[in-house]
């Protein structure tokens, strides 16, 4: 397995009460400018292990998938915030922002102490323990990850980030099934997740072993983006061959030159016997008209 010098998946202060909403947001809700979340962790783990496999040859593919991912994704649907919960959020946020920078330093334990210290205070968020598995998830200890992400989503059964952290660590621990069903879960709660059908994608194609799934995610996954990805398109089209499902673009004749040909002269047979070409331009038919008032007058 490959390890992330960085910690991904960072729950940033714009989705501590997203994380903690019980109604899923509505189609009016306006959505955040940006989800918070960094999936340097996940995807690029994941598309190494694609790459250790033969199905993407070059990291640089894999670098350009995980750019695409973050930087070109529709924004993920979240969920309408109470007043009550705005109200419960204000006094620990400062110290919510204040663990997502250490988070970002690596100092992870003071990051951990201090989350501890505002779920104690705010034990209705979901944000802090979804932090806290990712620490959890940082240092390889996957069980208790799913520990917290469990008390996470007891808490709050709504929230998208914590299904799509969660079937991470369970295909981490090898529940190929409860993984696909997590993700399953954040996508029905945000058909437009697109983090979530590239996890579901590569989980269907590497561990499940069920290519059409994985096909449909990855094609989802591409409906998402702003430019295409143009890794993910290479692998949607190894999957349509593997499936049977290929179709070659069609290609365009070359535009054909219209061959315009010039009708042969019609010979005239004379009183004599001999024979001369009739004209059939203007020009012809003007020097006929002559010639017949040239007979008349004679």
């Amino acid at each position: 397995m490959f390890a992330s010098k960085k910690l991904g998946f960072t729950i940033a202060i714009s989705t501590l009460l997203a994380a903690c909403a019980s109604a899923p947001k509505t189609p009016e809700t306006v959505i955040p400018t940006t989800t918070g979340e960094s999936s340097e962790l996940d995807l690029e783990k994941m598309a190494k292990e694609r790459a250790a496999q033969g199905l993407t040859a070059r990291k640089a593919d894999a670098q350009e998938a995980n750019k695409n991912i973050s930087d070109s994704s529709q924004e993920l649907q979240l969920m309408t915030v109470s007043d009550e919960l705005k109200a419960l959020a204000a006094p620990v946020a400062n110290d919510y922002q204040q663990a997502i920078v250490l988070l970002k330093a690596n100092q992870l334990d003071e990051a951990f102490a201090l989350l501890e210290t505002v779920h104690q205070k705010a034990p209705q968020l979901a944000g802090p323990l979804l932090n806290q598995a990712l620490i959890h998830v940082q240092r390889q200890q996957y069980k208790e990850a799913a520990t917290l992400l469990e008390k996470a989503i007891t808490g709050n059964s709504k929230n998208p980030y914590a299904y799509n952290l969660q079937g991470f660590v369970y295909r981490q621990l090898g529940q190929f099934k409860n993984a696909r069903t997590a993700y399953e879960t954040a996508l029905q709660l945000s058909p437009n997740y697109a983090k979530a059908h590239f996890n579901l994608g590569v989980l269907a194609e590497l561990y499940l072993q069920e290519l059409p799934l994985a096909l449909a995610h990855f094609e989802a996954y591409q409906k998402t983006q702003k430019s295409e990805d143009a890794t993910v398109a290479k692998w949607i089209i190894d999957l349509q061959k593997r499936t049977g499902v290929y179709k070659p673009p069609v290609r365009k004749p070359a535009a054909s030159q219209e061959i315009i040909e010039t009708p042969a002269p019609v010979e005239a047979t004379n009183a004599d016997g001999s024979t001369e070409n009739t004209k059939t331009s203007p020009e012809s038919q003007a020097d006929t008209a002559t010639s017949t008032q040239d007979t008349v007058k004679s």
